[in-house]
């Protein structure tokens, strides 16, 4: 599964970040113990077009559980980007004929430092 976010204009300034929240299920289906996780990987796409930059990937093993993240983004202060999210993660139980589950994003907020 893959989602990606409306053009947002960074302000021009250091210290401006991304955070959000993600529920990556464990899966069971291959793997009786359930150790095998999902991957989520999060990429900044300059909204002018271009390929992306990926900030975050992470194959988690965590699982069922909801877990926060935060990323800087001076890279790309005074520039108009896209946040795009894709993961996967192994199919939940034997039933599920071989499909996976999606990683669930909530709570994305991009924020900049208090100050002039």
């Amino acid at each position: 599964a893959q989602v990606t976010t409306p053009p947002i204009s960074l302000p021009d300034v250091l210290g401006v970040k991304l955070t959000f929240q993600y529920y990556a299920p464990k899966g069971v289906s291959t793997d009786p113990f359930g150790s095998l996780g999902a991957t989520l990987t999060a990429s900044v796409l300059l909204a002018s077009g271009g390929g992306g930059v990926v900030v975050f990937s992470k194959a988690s093993t965590a699982g069922n559980t909801w877990t926060s993240n935060v990323e800087n983004l001076d890279q790309w202060k005074g520039q108009t980007v896209k946040f795009q999210f894709s993961g996967l993660a192994p199919p939940l139980t034997p039933f599920s004929n071989g499909s996976n589950e999606p990683v669930y994003i909530d709570d994305v907020k991009v924020t900049r430092p208090c100050g002039p």
